[in-house]
């Protein structure tokens, strides 16, 4: 399994980023500057974290979920933790999900996220 995009890492470690960026800001200055939410935002999501691939053999997925009502499909695996689990919103989730399962046969049953 291939996936492409900025967002590989997860929520938690996109935070993780911001604010070691923000503190090494203010370290750096001796306390005289620190990032603000803002401008930390803008360089985390759309600088320093560009666009990444990552190649996911079949054999380390763990898990997979759906939630029909928000039209997600969530995969965790094995190999990267900063990157586990990914999320896809789109509206052909179903197609998504059943294309999975079709080559994750353990998965079968769709467990739903919170």
């Amino acid at each position: 399994m291939r996936i492409v995009g900025k967002h590989v890492y997860s929520l938690g470690a996109r935070w993780g980023f911001g604010l070691a960026l923000c503190f090494a800001t203010f370290i750096a200055t001796a306390g005289a500057f620190a990032l603000g939410f803002i401008p930390i935002y803008f360089i985390v999501e759309y600088w320093w974290l560009k666009k990444e691939d990552l190649d996911i053999p079949y054999s380390s997925i763990t898990g997979l979920a759906t939630n029909e009502a928000r039209q997600l499909v969530a995969v965790s695996f094995d190999g990267h933790q900063w990157c586990s689990p990914v999320v896809l919103r789109s509206p052909e989730w179903k197609n998504v999900a059943d294309g999975l399962r079709f080559y994750l046969p353990a998965f079968k049953a769709p467990p739903a996220l919170p």
